[in-house]
Parts: structure tokens; sequence; C-alpha cells
């Protein structure tokens, strides 16, 4: 976890406009922001290239490493007594009236109190079999890392125009590099690669950055791609079932999930042991 800001960089100014757009809401709301030119914003981040016009900085915002977190979350979670069960997939339920009695998993039969689906972009393929169904679709998006030894960013940056987000890597997990992420395509299931939708962030990243010759001739590595589980107004679905007495639901969090899991898991745990929802 680092504290280092958030970057919303542009080169035309419709983007520009887009950035004080948000700068204004954000400053609304006790968020501070504040205004670079061209120059001073390529003075306080030399890794841009000069097709910028301009930018807002975001001094509050921070970056984690979402896998390390997943990790500590676990860890802690272990620690206070919780148990996970690791390699167990559930594949099918068993019903007693309104309500869930048995999860079938490949590692037994469990008997259920209660349920929480949490599942993500799968969630509407394991709710069909509970005759469930969930208006969820996968938002299939790409990262990627890029070696940059020479001219690594020093904040992170949102660019504007292209949608693509560039986040500086902790050195002691990933060396001198940053993670290029983008794209958002709604899909059902489809876990495909598209080496057009690749391209095009690596070239929107370059067109901004200031990329290494050797990143050049090698291009980026770990290449991922992931759904991020989406509803059609864009907000989540946290909450008990109408259907099923023991289930709840928790839910499409879209490209959200891992700021606001800690939320969503506080507001269920305030509903199941009866307190006012924080």
């Amino acid at each position: 976890f680092e504290k280092k800001g958030l970057l919303m960089v542009s080169a035309t100014n419709a983007g520009l406009d887009h950035a004080k757009l948000e700068m204004r809401l954000m400053s609304e709301r006790g968020i501070p922001g504040r205004f670079f030119e061209q120059e001073e914003l390529l003075t306080f981040e030399p890794a841009l290239r000069p097709i910028v016009k301009g930018g807002v900085y975001f001094p509050e915002e921070a970056q984690i490493e979402p896998y390390q977190a997943v990790l500590g979350l676990l860890k802690e979670f272990e620690s206070l007594g919780g148990e996970i069960a690791q390699q167990t997939e559930v594949f099918d339920f068993e019903l007693s009236g309104a309500r869930i009695s048995k999860l079938h998993t490949t590692q037994g039969v469990i008997e259920a109190e209660n349920v929480i689906l949490a599942t993500g972009a799968w969630s509407k393929d394991v709710a069909k079999k509970l005759g469930l169904s969930l208006p969820i679709l996968g938002g299939k998006g790409y990262s990627m890392h890029v070696e940059m030894k020479t001219q690594k960013p020093r904040h992170p940056i949102m660019i504007v125009e292209r949608k693509i987000a560039v986040t500086p890597r902790a050195n002691h997990l990933h060396g001198n590099g940053v993670r290029v992420a983008g794209t958002l395509e709604l899909v059902d299931q489809d876990f495909s690669i598209s080496p057009t939708r690749v391209q095009a962030i690596y070239d929107g990243a370059r067109e901004y950055l200031r990329f290494d010759k050797t990143t050049e001739s090698t291009g980026p590595r770990d290449l991922w791609r992931g759904l991020r589980p989406c509803t059609p107004d864009g907000v989540p679905i946290i909450g008990p079932s109408k259907k099923l007495s023991n289930l709840h639901y928790c839910i499409g969090h879209q490209l959200l999930g891992l700021q606001s899991a800690p939320g969503s898991g506080k507001l269920l745990s305030d509903i199941f042991i009866g307190d006012s929802p924080s």
C-alpha cells in the first residue's frame, strides 16, 4: 500500500475539461485536487511525454497490489478463527423448501446455515443452479507489466482519452516497471484475448510515457485478462434474496471490487448480526 496520489493527464482540451470537472466534483466532497499546466506537469512527472497539455493531481489517492492485499486479508481472517476451504469448487446445491440446505463441492458436501453468493462474473451461471436469474455480464479488461528502468513514473497515472491506468509497481515484488491496464468489453464468460485491444493499450501508454529502448524490443509481459462483474445500472447487488431465505448477494462491483469489498463485507455482517447497517 502506497499513498502516491493520482495524476489524470490529457493531450486534448476535451480531456482536460473532463479532468477539471472531476476535480471540481471531488472538491465538493472534500477531496483535494490540483491543476497543472503542461510545463509544471512535466516537471512534476518527468516520465510523461510533451504530448500532454496538462493534468489534475489528487494527492489523497493511494495504490495497492491486489494479490498481496488478498493474501493479507486471508492471513488476518485465519488469525481470527476463520476457515477457508481452498481448491473447493461448488458445482450444485440442495434445497429444502425456500432455503439452501447443502452445497455440493469438489471436496464433498457442506451443510449450509447461510450462503453468500459472491462469485463475481461467474454469478449468473452459479445462480442458474438455484433457479435464479441475475443480470450480470463480464466487463473484460486487460493488464500487462512493462519494464521501465530509466523513466519509471513516480505516480499512478490515468490517461484520460485512452482510459488507460498506469501504476508503478513495488520494486521488491516486480522490479522496475509499471502495470498498464485498460478497456471494458461487455461479454458473457468470454476469456479470449484480443491482440488488437492488447496492442491498443500498449501503444496508448507508449504514446504518453517514455518507454525504455529495451521495453520496445521485448514488449509487455505478465499479460492478464479478467472479467469485472457488471450490472445494468452500475450499482452492486448486496443483500438478501427474495426467493431463498438463507441466501445473500454480494456481487456486481464492476471495476471497484478491491475498493468496495471491505465496505460490502461490513454491510453484510451488520445485516447478519442485526445491527443498523453502517
